[in-house]
């Protein structure tokens, strides 16, 4: 039986590839053969050691274990080597997979191992710790069992390592605005202090469970830091691996109240510190009609975004729904009663309740000759009329461009940095050099840079949203919120350093998100297979794509065969992406699942993920043809165009 670990990043731990089939063609699988792993013998080279500082980039520790043989011709061995701390749970602390040399080993230098005691398990300087270690053996076929080895044991006393506080901790949970999908800054004001203003904190019910905690990075997982365990509220612990607990902080549990707040974390003191500074209205979902349906912002996801708060006896509005004009939507309550448009009725805005017999009719705005743009959606369920009124459509800048003394262009007009429109009203720009510059008692903001809309003329310019003073009489401007000023943003306030940078500058959210450029290890090959395609599933045939750019993938005029919905299955055919068409290795499909409420399930959108799910055509609304078909893994998203 495959062992299904929960995989921990830590220190030292890499990504995870996928090599797996898809779940939902089994029948069409190429034949896997039984076959049988021996389990392998792993040794340590030391038992015990004692790090050294001298020899930070030398060898203190390698891992070396025995092939797990196995009988098939088809699958080749994998191995990944786990550790943690005496008495945890082995699987729960740090993962290190085997690169595929030709040695069966995996090697730790006095620094790595330092590191990974100092940082990840909290340990202090001189401090000894026992740790257990195993190897795990898997392959891609699921009829042959993984083996894991016999767990070896070692010691390790960790040296002086000094321990920087990072330049920003970052807010996350279900009780914050964003909840878990993006991350509330707190910059370093003070060595080890990190505060953020009007943070709007919204708790719920007991039963919801809304809390938070805070991470060393903005998409970090551990190490974090959160409430300690049996201690006083405000009192923080840190939380280097997951067998050390996951304790968020539950405020409501300490009759703390939904609100605006300062938030205040002090890292030397260990102490969190809520001020609660104004009120928030409690979004209450069972009492909200939502508007859902194709098309729209947030689809069929009963969330606070689609939902039309009371205002009145019987009535309902929300101030903010984004429609386009083939937008076709109902509305629904929180038990699912249904309200369709009524045909029958004279008037197109009218309601009524759906019953059993009655069919899928729904509102479509572009019918009524109303064009994309945020609507005040008003329902009144008195008279059964639903009132759209405003309908402006946002207003982005068609072209942006990057100067600044901290970029190469400075402030020579006709060499800004131009940056690449990725969606409506979203830019980006890849690999910038950014010079951040020094700070001094005259001056502690550093190399500057900003935003404008031309490169031929001084025009409309975008930069930072607010200033800040730190009184010590020194002045600038912090934070990545985007405002029409001309602010500079100062990445040397921001804790960031001289390097090479991605920045996307965001207006739908107006927001500036400054990250440090990575190399992606995007693949060199990628085909299409799936039902949908001209041959099925035969990864011999499957269709190979052209790479035109550095992760970026297309091929022109596939037949695609998108088939037919029945009441057993809604979705038709779908496809996927693989990387080689020899092997059964990395995947690449649709990121999300949906329900359509009635028993049918599949996977829509043209959002890419790394996974085993397909897209389907005839969820999108096309019939068969043939289409242009781009994968484009730098933004993680398809086009799917007819030809």
């Amino acid at each position: 039986m495959k062992h299904l670990w929960k995989y921990i990043a830590g220190a030292l731990a890499f990504a995870l590839p996928v090599a797996s089939c898809s779940d939902d063609n089994t029948s069409d699988f190429p034949d896997k053969e039984w076959g049988e792993l021996t389990a392998p013998v792993l040794t340590v080279s030391e038992e015990e050691i004692t790090l050294d500082a001298n020899k930070a980039d030398r060898e203190a520790l390698k891992f070396s274990w025995t092939a797990a043989s196995v009988v098939t011709r088809s699958s080749s061995v994998e191995y990944d080597l786990y550790l943690n701390i005496e008495g945890e749970d082995l699987f729960k602390g740090i993962k290190r997979e085997w690169g595929g040399e030709a040695d069966l080993t995996i090697s730790f230098t006095h620094e790595e191992l330092n590191d990974l005691i100092i940082t990840t398990f909290g340990g202090k300087s001189g401090e000894r710790f026992a740790f257990r270690a195993c190897v795990y053996a898997h392959t891609d076929n699921y009829l042959i069992e993984d083996k894991t080895s016999e767990e070896v044991a070692f010691a390790a006393t960790a040296y002086a390592a000094e321990v920087v506080k990072p330049a920003s901790l970052w807010m996350k949970g279900g009780a914050c605005e964003y909840g878990w999908d993006k991350a509330i800054e707190l910059p370093q004001g003070d060595a080890g202090t990190y505060t953020a203003e009007n943070v709007v904190l919204k708790f719920g019910k007991p039963a919801d469970n809304k809390g938070f905690k805070f991470y060393i990075e903005e998409n970090g997982s551990y190490p974090f830091y959160g409430q300690k365990i049996d201690g006083e509220f405000g009192q923080i612990q840190t939380f280097a691996i997951a067998n050390d607990g996951d304790s968020q902080f539950y405020p409501l549990q300490y009759d703390y109240t939904s609100g605006i707040y300062t938030v205040h974390v002090d890292l030397n003191t260990m102490l969190l510190t809520l001020t609660r500074t104004g009120d928030v209205t409690e979004f209450d979902p069972e009492t909200a009609l939502y508007i859902l349906g194709d098309n729209m912002e947030n689809g069929w996801d009963m969330v606070e975004a689609n939902a039309l708060l009371l205002v009145g006896e019987n009535i309902y509005e929300n101030t903010n729904i984004y429609l386009k004009p083939e937008s076709s939507f109902k509305f629904y309550f929180y038990d699912w009663t249904e309200y369709i448009r009524d045909e029958a009725a004279g008037e197109y805005w009218t309601l009524m309740k759906k019953g059993g017999d009655d069919g899928d009719i729904r509102f479509i705005p572009g019918d009524q000759g109303l064009g994309e743009g945020y609507y005040t959606v008003r329902v009144d369920l008195n008279t059964l009329k639903v009132t759209l009124t405003g309908g402006t459509a946002p207003s982005y800048p068609e072209t942006l461009f990057l100067f600044g003394p901290a970029t190469e262009a400075g402030w020579d007009l006709g060499n800004f940095i131009p940056l690449t429109k990725t969606s409506n009203g979203v830019f980006q720009v890849k690999g910038v050099n950014i010079d951040v510059g020094t700070a001094n008692p005259d001056d502690n903001k550093g190399n500057g840079f900003k935003f404008g809309v031309s490169n031929s003329e001084w025009s409309t310019e975008y930069g930072a949203k607010e200033a800040f003073d730190d009184h010590d009489g020194q002045q600038g401007y912090r934070g990545w919120e985007l405002a029409q000023s001309s602010n500079q943003f100062y990445p040397l306030l921001m804790g960031q350093a001289s390097g090479v940078y991605d920045i996307t500058v965001d207006f739908t959210t107006m927001v500036v998100r400054f990250e440090p450029s990575q190399d992606p290890d995007y693949p060199t090959a990628l085909y299409i297979l799936g039902d949908a395609m001209p041959h099925g599933w035969d990864l011999g045939q499957a269709v190979a794509m052209t790479q035109t750019a550095l992760g970026i993938f297309t091929v022109e005029n596939v037949p695609v065969k998108v088939g037919t919905a029945n009441p057993d299955d809604n979705k038709g055919n779908g496809f996927k992406f693989i990387i080689s068409n020899s092997e059964w290795s990395t995947e690449y499909g649709a990121k999300e699942a949906f329900d359509d409420h009635d028993g049918q399930t599949g996977y829509r959108g043209w959002e890419l993920a790394q996974s085993s799910n397909q897209f389907y055509p005839l969820l999108m609304g096309f019939g068969d043809g043939n289409y242009r078909i781009t994968a484009d893994l730098t933004t993680m998203t398809v086009r799917f165009e007819a030809m």
